[in-house]
């Protein structure tokens, strides 16, 4: 379904705001900033507002509004917390490099056990002193002396032993909290063939060798934790109208503030200090738009219907967002954040609609606990999406790629920021996923809505009209069929025209189509004062003056929009009926009033159509190609080569004359509309054969016996492209003559 408006403000004249213009859009923005900053500051609850905490004791019962029911992050949070702690710490394998560093300090030790054993300088006090203080291991006093009262033999035996138990021991998996029941098993290691101060010896050395040689694995542990805490399922809790949330006198708990931010009853907690921010935030977004409209867009800011608009669209995307962000925990993330972009790009301004996609970041900021830069980022991301899918609307379909669009953003900017989080919880993660998906949907659907409710005020018009209003039994095609027959041909050749031009240049073919359709209804009333609708040598300029003739001719234009208005055509269609002649002026009957009463007494504007001139590139290609169409029948140039240069020429003096200095059309636009219009007259009018008594004689072309016509044809009646016409032939027929 083709879209497209009627005059759109990037299509019109750029001129500066005056000092008293930018002080009024001045003010109207500050008065945007403050009531946005007041749909999202303003307390609203369903009933009577809770302003307990966590903590304070309730001095009335407290009862749910509504059915609801909702996942509970605080039990939620409780069940995985609890299934963390059940997690036990996670431990690598058994080092068996440890083992074997014990087993090397254990023959230390007994080397130097035996070494101050043999030592004969020193004496037995001596002796019992250096053992006290052998460091790895501790001997009582006992101990000691049982060492120093072995044999070699004796003590030859323990040191094997102690070798063999160490080893023995350190063979188990020994954990951190292992080492006391490790040290417990020591003595039924010990051989019995030892004496009990042997073996109590041996159990005192290798109990204070035995270490853990198996660690924990924190980044294991922490992965176990993980999965345990994603294992849980949301938990639900259900409340009925009319249930109890908090009794009087109950200490309100983190799970009933919870239901009562669930059901409405609590508003978030607001300072004077955060009201202030937000109402700085506003002043920000709206200097923006003041600086943008100002510099980029002056023509914006005299409009107040789109600037009313403007305010109103994103009046309603603030109530919307203090419903839907402000303490909740999903439904910011179903929050429509790319509608209000996307309007503002198709109803008021593509340029526009991108910088409004800081309105619902800003929302965001302002409203969200937490998250603030994933979801400022999410509004922001979609809203620029979705405003760039939609800066050129051609059909509705573009609302529902602009949502597909949207939907990829939405989704790949929660991924962008949870990925690193590791925080793979498969509910959570679809519930947010569905959540992006669901607000992408809304705003492709809310924003056709509003289009097609308001885009009709502001001047848009839908394919579904278009194709209605160029059926052939439309009331004033079919009047215009039958009271004007040879306008109505010149109508249809203009369509074909504007419509091929209008695909090649990239616009709005299907509106170019139409609006050729209906720029000469203006002709209705007073057919025969037009050439094309006169028989032929039936001309009644002849019986008027030159001023009245051109009055007639130029009166077309308002007599179509009468017509129009009186026919509820829109505004799309009634733009190519005022301005498909511009500022140009009635050469023809001009000529014949200054041949007749002189030049110093006939004023030109006079004989100058009221404009005005076109303003978007649809009505620019209907202007020239019913100036080079009315021209071609006038002046019947060769279609090889007469014909481009003809259009060239009568095209080129649209631009000198400033035709199209208000239209939007580049250079190389216009060379493929002049293209366009070669091919489509090419073939209208190329060379056909003829058969005289049976014998197949090929025409000779038209040019070289056609004769410039008595008065101008079509539109063109005086008009400049038949004085091009006139100077086309003329230079047609020296150059056949040479």
């Amino acid at each position: 379904m083709a879209l497209s408006f009627v005059h759109g403000s990037e299509d019109l004249p750029q001129r500066e705001l005056t000092a008293r213009e930018r002080l009024a859009l001045f003010g109207a923005l500050v008065l945007l900033a403050a009531a946005l900053a007041g749909a999202l500051v303003v307390r609203s609850t369903p009933g009577p507002a809770v302003t307990l905490e966590v903590g304070d004791i309730s001095n009335r019962d407290i009862i749910a509004s509504r059915n609801i029911t909702y996942v509970s992050q605080v039990l939620t949070e409780r069940a995985r917390q609890a299934a963390e702690a059940e997690v036990g710490v996670v431990y690598d394998a058994p080092d068996a490099g440890v083992a074997r560093q014990q087993v090397s300090k254990a023959r230390q030790v007994l080397d130097r056990i035996a070494s101050i054993r043999g030592d004969t300088q020193l004496t037995y006090q001596d002796k019992a002193a250096a053992l006290a203080k052998l460091g790895d291991v501790s001997l009582s006093p006992s101990l000691i002396s049982s060492v120093l009262d072995f044999n070699d033999g004796e003590w030859a035996q323990v040191e094997k032993e102690v070798v063999n138990v160490l080893d023995a021991s350190m063979r188990s998996v020994i954990r951190d909290v292992d080492v006391t029941e490790a040290k417990h098993r020591v003595p039924a290691l010990v051989s019995f063939d030892l004496s009990d101060s042997q073996a109590a010896v041996v159990v005192a050395i290798v109990s204070d060798l035995i270490q853990p040689n198996t660690l924990p694995n924190a980044e294991r542990t922490a992965e176990a934790k993980r999965a345990a805490r994603e294992a849980v399922q949301p938990v639900s809790t259900t409340y009925q109208a009319g249930q109890a949330i908090v009794r009087a006198g109950d200490r309100i708990t983190e799970l009933q503030m919870e239901a009562l931010q669930q059901v409405g009853l609590k508003e978030p907690a607001f300072t004077w200090q955060q009201d202030a921010s937000v109402l700085v935030a506003m002043a920000l977004v709206s200097l923006l738009f003041y600086v943008y409209i100002a510099v980029r867009e002056p023509a914006l800011g005299r409009d107040w219907r789109r600037l009313l608009t403007l305010a109103a669209l994103s009046l309603l995307a603030a109530v919307g967002a203090r419903q839907m962000v402000a303490g909740h925990v999903l439904l910011p993330y179903i929050y429509p954040a790319a509608a209000l972009p996307m309007l503002v790009a198709v109803l008021i301004s593509p340029g526009l609609g991108l910088l409004t996609a800081l309105l619902p970041a800003t929302f965001y900021v302002c409203l969200a606990k937490g998250a603030t830069l994933e979801l400022g980022t999410y509004g922001l991301v979609a809203g620029l999406v979705g405003a760039v899918v939609l800066g050129r609307l051609r059909n509705l379909r573009y609302f529902v790629w602009a949502g597909a669009a949207v939907m990829l953003a939405n989704l790949l900017t929660l991924a962008f920021f949870r990925i690193p989080e590791r925080n793979y919880d498969l509910i959570g993660i679809a519930s947010l996923a569905g959540a992006a998906i669901l607000s992408a949907g809304l705003a492709s659907s809310i924003g056709i809505v509003i289009y097609l409710l308001v885009g009709g005020a502001l001047g848009a018009i839908t394919s579904l009209q278009m194709l209605e209003l160029s059926r052939p039994t439309q009331p004033l095609l079919r009047e215009l069929l039958l009271k004007a027959p040879g306008t109505y041909h010149h109508s249809i050749m203009l369509a074909n025209m504007a419509e091929q031009a209008a695909e090649r240049i990239g616009a709005n073919a299907l509106l170019a189509r139409v609006g050729a359709y209906y720029h000469d209804i203006g002709k209705i009333p007073r057919p025969y004062f037009f050439s094309e609708n006169q028989s032929e040598g039936n001309n009644v300029h002849e019986q008027l003056d030159p001023r009245s003739s051109a009055a007639i001719i130029i009166g077309h234009t308002t007599e179509g929009l009468e017509l129009a208005r009186r026919h509820h055509l829109p505004a799309a269609i009634q733009a190519f009926i005022a301005e498909h002649h511009g500022r140009s002026r009635q050469d023809y009957f001009y000529d014949e009033a200054v041949k007749r009463y002189g030049a110093e007494n006939v004023n030109e504007q006079d004989f100058r159509y009221p404009g005005p001139r076109p303003h978007s590139r649809e009505t620019g290609i209907v202007m020239l190609g019913d100036a080079c169409e009315a021209a071609m029948r006038a002046s019947k140039p060769d279609v090889g080569q007469g014909l481009p240069r003809l259009i060239e020429r009568i095209v080129d003096d649209r631009i000198l004359e400033g035709e199209l200095d208000e239209c939007p059309l580049t250079l190389r636009e216009i060379a493929a509309i002049k293209a366009a219009f070669v091919n489509v007259l090419q073939g209208t009018f190329h060379l056909r054969v003829q058969y005289p008594e049976g014998a197949l004689v090929e025409q000779r072309p038209i040019s070289e016996t056609a004769q410039p016509a008595a008065a101008p044809q079509g539109d063109a009646v005086g008009g400049t492209a038949t004085a091009q016409a006139r100077d086309a032939v003329s230079a047609a027929q020296g150059a056949e003559g040479e």
